[in-house]
């Protein structure tokens, strides 16, 4: 009478589990490779929504811009100020600043303020503020002339242009 064999031999079993091993590392790699590269892409996606936020929040309220008598405009290095429509904490027309504050890591802080109404106060701060973040590459500037400044204080141009972390944006204000 002939014996079937039906069972496995101690080698047959040691050479599937050590396949299955090389076969789950393997797997365990790329996945956590993908798990790390996804937060990359959400760290970056996080920085290209806080620009386009900076950026979009800067246009509405240049393009509702408005000088009351003797006041309209100031730009220095770290700090821009002007009066709008379109508050972000009050309603009507509000003082609105962006105070710029360059960190030690290259980085610079940008810091929203806005008082509930025109007082004829550009160089002073706001009453309600919020940090818009922070940014690489910063800079805002205004066209003066046919020349691009960061340094002005009068009737705003109509055009300026901001940087944030390696991208240049236009901005196209309302100048009256």
């Amino acid at each position: 009478m002939k014996k079937s064999k039906s069972a496995f031999t101690l080698l047959e079993i040691l050479v599937v589990v050590s396949l299955m091993a090389v076969l789950f590392a393997v797997v365990e790699f790329f996945y956590s490779g993908m798990v790390f590269s996804s937060g990359d892409v959400e760290k970056k996606a996080v920085c290209i929504e806080n620009d386009l936020n900076l950026y979009s929040q800067l246009s509405r309220q240049l393009f509702s811009f408005f000088k009351p008598e003797g006041e309209n405009f100031l730009l220095t290095k770290d700090r821009l100020a002007f009066y709008t429509l379109y508050p972000v904490f009050y309603s009507g027309g509000v003082r609105a600043v962006y105070i710029f504050k360059k960190k030690g890591n290259g980085k610079t802080e940008v810091i929203y303020q806005e008082f509930p109404y025109p007082d004829g106060k550009l160089d002073s701060n706001g009453t309600k503020e919020i940090v818009l973040g922070d940014f690489s590459n910063f800079g805002f500037q205004v066209l003066n002339r046919g020349n691009w400044t960061g340094n002005f204080e009068g009737n705003f141009t109509g055009i300026a242009r901001l940087f944030v972390d390696g991208e240049k944006f236009l901005i196209a204000g309302n100048a009256k």
